[in-house]
């Protein structure tokens, strides 16, 4: 009985145990709506061209890494793109805490993504709201399983490195 409880115990222990997410990339970009092409978008009727915007903005899309439509959209005039420092990101990967929990009552608007890159292959994508504190991901992790999560997140750290990052970069890429 005693050994069937410490058998238990370290069970539990290293499923409860905090695992990063992506270790394995080499470069980061950092996407984020164009704010001045976001206001014009608000104070129009909603168009057809605008479905995919609005899906990244507010779905659990793309649902592969590969997505041509997601790219196509990413690389328009509705975001800015900055790189950003793989240090900076795999700090925060490995120091956050991702939970499939939904701690908040918002709609999420992803407006902040991170595209992970291995050898310029993507290997994973970060949705985030700052606001709700909620992300969605997909990728690979480093067995090459593939992965699909959304939750809650605690964003802090990441606030500060993308308020720096505007700051720092007035004028990002505008993919046009």
């Amino acid at each position: 009985m005693k050994k069937i409880i410490i058998l238990l115990f370290v069970i539990i222990f290293y499923s409860c145990s905090e695992k990063s997410i992506f270790t394995d990339f080499d470069s980061v970009q950092y996407y984020s709506i164009d704010e001045n092409y976001n206001s014009q978008f608000l104070n129009r009727l909603v168009e057809k061209s605008d479905l995919n915007y609005i899906k990244i903005l507010e779905d659990d899309f793309p649902n592969k890494l590969n997505d041509s439509l997601f790219y196509t959209e990413l690389n328009s005039e509705k975001f800015m793109s900055n790189k950003i420092s793989k240090s900076d990101i795999k700090e925060f990967l490995n120091n956050s805490t991702f939970t499939s929990a939904y701690t908040t009552a918002c709609i999420p608007k992803y407006r902040d993504i991170l595209i992970l890159k291995k050898s310029n292959k993507v290997i994973g994508i970060i949705k985030i709201c700052l606001e709700c504190q909620m992300y969605y991901l997909i990728g690979k992790d480093k067995e090459n399983k593939d992965i699909e999560n959304s939750g809650g997140i605690e964003i802090s750290e990441l606030e500060i490195i993308f308020k720096n990052i505007k700051l720092n970069n007035p004028n990002p890429s505008n993919n046009q």
